[in-house]
């Protein structure tokens, strides 16, 4: 999500192309981030570990653990450890990272087409304008006269009149 999230801000809000945005390695650099949060999961897990061995008196809130928690806070430690340890190696995998970018690119494209075609249902629907008929002619000189000039400066062609 954070990967599609990064190509649709990049792309469409700050113009960047795709191969500007390099989503390979931000996929890579992501995978580290994860790694580096999960290890220090693990180090804040242990060291909970370790205090909940010499804790006596009553609880006082949630993470307030007791030599009873001492082997699931050792456990949940390894398998932050564990996880941290796979995302790094995912992280130097370049064929992963590219297949990650290439399913991100994948969902950021269906996600910006679903919001066009949201958009574009949504003025299939609108309510006709019952003076469209009769003030169609004059919109149309105004399109020629005002708007098309300021999109191409020989507007001259547009001109039928």
């Amino acid at each position: 999500m954070a990967t599609r999230n990064y190509i649709v801000v990049g792309a469409l809000r700050n113009g960047r192309t795709l191969t500007d945005l390099d989503v390979p390695a931000y996929v890579s650099d992501e995978l580290r981030r994860m790694s580096h949060e999960q290890y220090a999961y693990a180090q804040r897990t242990e060291i909970d570990a370790i205090a909940a061995m010499h804790a006596v008196g009553a609880l006082r809130h949630q993470h307030d653990y007791r030599p009873v928690d001492h082997d699931i806070l050792t456990e949940r430690s390894l398998v932050y450890e564990t996880l941290a340890g796979r995302l790094l190696e995912l992280a130097d995998d370049e064929d992963y990272a590219r297949t990650v970018a290439d399913d991100a690119r994948a969902a950021a494209w269906r996600e910006v087409g679903g919001v066009i075609e949201a958009r574009l249902d949504l003025q299939a629907t609108a309510p006709v304008d019952p003076d469209y008929s009769r003030l169609r002619k004059t919109r149309m000189r105004q399109l020629r006269e005002v708007d098309l000039p300021t999109l191409e400066p020989d507007y001259s062609r547009w001109q039928t009149d």
